[in-house]
């Protein structure tokens, strides 16, 4: 057995020596091939270089502005967090049970993350930036920069005015312009367009849940009112009908004797149930008759004493470093595109090449 291991071995070094052969064979046939087509390999080369060159220079340069921003500070935010602060003691008290439903929890949270998310959801939105880029403000920018102000202009930059996320927190505002001085001064108009629409979507919300929660005990003090001024008419009637049955009865004066589960009581006698009779229909107001609709009336004497003010400032955001935007050119990205497109230019050209010649090889 250990004279036929050697044969063994000695049998496969052929095959791997002539597999090796092949290899260095087709390696040699594929530098042969480029070196042949080395015309049209520079020629895919130049055209791809030269269209790219072509490409960047008519295509007028871009500026981009950039700017990042976090949530506001406590103390920026504090005169928005005492407004809601206001109400939510009223709002979060709740007010018995009763059939009609009402909105007890207030549950808008008064806090810096609540009032970015606001801030970065307007600064997306479409419409916002269609009112910002017809406005008189922007005309005049692009009057004094970029020239004439066109419906492409406009979709251009409602493309480009964009948000991307830098860490957990921290986000990027951003602007192309073909003026290095207009992309930094549209960025930051834009900027404080968006805080006073932010101001006015945050005060409008917190003003139209008030008027809705007043507007619900309004409804809830009438419903009550109704429903106490129903009972003492009902207690009317059934004191009626036990001063006919008192008087029928010969009693006069208060017994002593109480019998509570009877449907009608005569215990004080005819003359002190002419007496209730008198009194359950003096009442006028209602509200020691039901609980429930006391609580309602001094919730709606406290709610009229507060109004949202909407003339309060407070921040919706801060700057993450420098309050200026960063301008930067797109010229680092014309290189690239030159780069990329020299390097897929030859590409191409070798592939260009290696097909050729696959097709004159079969052909013979």
């Amino acid at each position: 057995m250990n004279k036929l291991e050697p044969e063994h071995t000695n049998s496969n070094a052929p095959l791997c020596s002539k597999n090796t052969l092949e290899d260095e064979i087709d390696l040699i046939e594929f530098f042969l091939v480029i070196w042949k087509q080395k015309l049209i390999i520079s020629l895919s080369v130049v055209t791809f270089f030269l269209g790219s060159i072509a490409y960047n220079f008519y295509t007028p340069e871009r500026w981009s502005a950039k700017i990042q921003v976090i949530p506001p500070s406590e103390i920026a935010f504090k005169t928005y967090k005492e407004q809601g602060d206001k109400f939510k003691f009223i709002y979060n008290d709740r007010i018995g049970n009763s059939s009609l439903s009402e909105k007890n929890d207030f549950e808008k949270p008064f806090n810096s993350s609540f009032i970015f998310e606001r801030f970065i959801f307007i600064f997306n939105d479409t419409s916002h930036k269609l009112v910002f880029l017809n406005s008189q403000r922007v005309r005049d920018i692009i009057q004094k920069f970029d020239g004439t102000l066109d419906e492409k202009l406009i979709r251009q930059w409602v493309l480009t005015l964009a948000v991307s996320p830098l860490n957990t927190n921290a986000q990027t505002l951003t602007i192309e312009s073909s003026n290095k001085e207009s992309s930094s001064l549209l960025l930051t108009a834009y900027i404080d367009f968006i805080a006073q629409s932010t101001h006015v979507s945050l005060m409008s919300e917190l003003s139209h849940e008030f008027n809705i929660y007043q507007n619900t005990l309004e409804r809830k003090k009438i419903y009550l009112n109704n429903a106490a001024k129903n009972k003492i008419q009902l207690e009317i009637r059934r004191a009626k009908y036990e001063l006919i049955i008192a008087k029928a009865a010969g009693v006069v004066s208060p017994i002593p004797l109480s019998r509570e589960n009877q449907l009608f009581n005569i215990d004080l006698g005819s003359k002190g149930i002419e007496a209730k009779i008198a009194v359950l229909k003096s009442i006028e107001n209602f509200s020691f008759v039901s609980p429930s609709l006391q609580k309602v009336e001094t919730k709606l004497l406290l709610l009229s004493n507060l109004k949202v003010d909407s003339s309060i400032q407070f921040e919706k955001f801060q700057f993450l470093g420098s309050s200026e935007p960063s301008v930067s050119s797109d010229n680092s990205k014309k290189t690239l595109l030159v780069i990329i497109s020299t390097i897929l230019g030859g590409i191409f050209g070798v592939m260009l090449a290696l097909i050729m010649y696959y097709f004159r090889k079969r052909n013979r």
